[in-house]
């Protein structure tokens, strides 16, 4: 530490006035200043909300990464890395700035508000780790057609360097694998492109248990790279020793031109066996997507080995699963459904009546409660919090890729604000979710979408009371602004054993629909 511009203070002690040195200023290699915290992927919810939870483990996830330092150490005599094979603590060469970028190609489907917590806190980790010079996100929009132009956003892969850069760049995928773009073929050949000169991997973020329920169908093989840091092209591959006993039909050999892509769980021991394969020439087991040169989607195992007459990508494979309920849902999720208008009660209660009898019991209350509530992404995940107890990322996305639930302000795709309503339940869904909860948890769901939300939507203000009483408002007045927000307390009243007030609710029903109908409501 340089005392310059210190001073004595009381004839004794000195104040010290500057900050320590860093070591590197004299290294040859530039200091790297960031701003701290990042700013985040994500809209948050304002800052008097509760801040959502990420799902546990993605911090520590993120940190293995750090491990990949080893890429900035020096070569060896022979021209190649020393590098250990086993993931942990290595030297580090400070003296060597960074060459390496973090790409994190982000989906934004329909079930990924879920995760974007998880995605913040993932990006913020990495985001300070000494190997990557800078963090760069690109947002796939999994949900459009796979025809679209953008489903990439054409900016951030330029900025990236995705197309032309000499820098070294590591590109993770974080997905839970449910838009309709990943049984297409535009995503992997972008993936094809990117891989053969970067390492690609995906994260997924469901637990391996639920990906069969994805887009993303794995198998495990046995991995070895050929070039420390080199692009899936460099990666050989054999067959584990031991095959699954579920294994019935034998999976076909890895073919010349096949894209092989790792495909780890965002936790901590997935992303070390991953770092291994990156850093070492030793034989790792991974879960794998083994992408055909043509693809219409990742090819399964069974279909690589010679099934015909079937078709290909998620459909397929769920064909061949037992036909239960959460597989049927499943399987018909990006399959286009009539118009909502033709949905009958009738059609609404045999939806929900499968979806609840094939969901978890966190997931089913959570769609309840979520009935009783105006929706965007922040509301959906401060309901989980604070109603649902031990709840998970995982229980919302069920809920957001169910097909009860669309998107109806596209405005906002991913940065909401809090006081916008951006979901609703399909017609006939609110009704069947709150026929199936208590009296007592709708109004714990009206007590706390008052308490958060009555300061920036007038709407919801004695909302709680309403509710408790069965009261609508006296003078209601219907416009634009509080229309999504009388619905849903119109739903909710409608729920309730009405009594002597049945009289005002159909009044309050009454001037929404003239409203509706266009004519004037005083």
């Amino acid at each position: 530490m340089t005392p310059v511009g210190s001073r004595p203070v009381d004839g004794g002690a000195w104040l010290v006035t500057t900050s320590p040195e860093d070591d590197r200023a004299h290294s040859g290699g530039p200091l790297r200043l960031r701003a701290h915290p990042p700013k985040p992927v994500f809209a948050p919810p304002p800052p008097e909300w509760p801040a959502p939870r990420p799902q546990p483990g993605a911090a520590a996830a993120a940190r293995a990464l750090g491990v990949l330092d080893a890429l900035r150490r020096d070569p060896g005599d022979d021209g190649t890395l020393s590098i250990p094979n086993a993931p942990g603590p290595v030297p580090d060469a400070p003296h060597h700035p960074s060459v390496w970028d973090l790409v994190l190609v982000i989906d934004t489907g329909a079930s990924m508000p879920a995760w974007y917590p998880t995605v913040d806190c993932f990006v913020a980790c990495a985001h300070d780790l000494p190997l990557f010079a800078d963090v760069h996100i690109v947002k796939l929009h999994s949900q459009r057609p796979d025809d679209a132009d953008d489903l990439f956003d054409a900016a951030s892969v330029s900025s990236a360097g995705l197309t032309l850069s000499p820098r070294k760049k590591i590109v993770l995928v974080l997905t839970d694998g449910v838009g309709a773009a990943w049984s297409g073929r535009q995503v992997w050949r972008r993936f094809r492109q990117w891989s053969a000169r970067y390492p690609l991997a995906v994260l997924h973020l469901q637990p391996h248990a639920d990906w069969p329920r994805s887009a993303l169908h794995t198998r495990p093989l046995k991995l070895r790279s050929s070039v420390p840091g080199g692009g899936n092209g460099t990666i050989a591959t054999r067959e584990p020793e031991e095959s699954a006993a579920t294994d019935l039909v034998p999976a076909a050999p890895v073919a010349k031109g096949d894209l092989i892509v790792p495909v780890m769980e965002l936790r901590k021991p997935w992303v070390e066996q991953w770092c291994r394969l990156v850093l070492s020439d030793q034989w790792v087991q991974q879960q794998v997507l083994v992408v055909p040169e043509k693809p219409e989607g990742p090819a399964l195992p069974a279909q690589r080995a010679g099934e015909t007459g079937a078709e290909s990508g998620p459909a397929a494979s769920a064909a061949t699963e037992p036909a239960t309920e959460p597989a049927a849902r499943e399987a018909a999720r990006d399959v286009p459904r009539p118009p909502a208008a033709a949905d009958g009660p009738d059609d609404a209660a045999r939806r929900v009546v499968a979806f609840l009898a094939g969901a978890s019991p966190r997931t089913a209350q959570l769609a309840r409660l979520l009935a009783a509530a105006p929706l965007n992404r922040h509301v959906m995940q401060l309901v989980a919090d604070q109603l649902v107890p031990f709840s998970h990322p995982a229980d919302l996305a069920e809920v957001l890729s169910s097909g009860l639930i669309r998107a109806v302000d596209m405005d906002f795709p991913d940065d909401a604000p809090a006081d916008r309503v951006t979901y609703d339940f399909d017609p006939g869904v609110r009704a069947e979710l709150l026929s199936r909860e208590s009296w007592e948890r709708s109004r714990r769901v009206a007590e706390l979408v008052e308490r958060y939300l009555a300061p920036s939507v007038k709407a919801v203000e004695g909302l709680a009371q309403r509710v408790e009483y069965v009261s609508p408002p006296d003078a209601l007045v219907v416009d634009t602004a509080n229309l999504p927000f009388v619905q849903v307390e119109l739903a909710v009243l409608m729920a309730m054993p009405t009594g002597p007030h049945k009289r005002v609710v159909r009044q309050m029903k009454d001037k929404i629909d003239a409203f509706l109908a266009g004519q004037t409501v005083g």
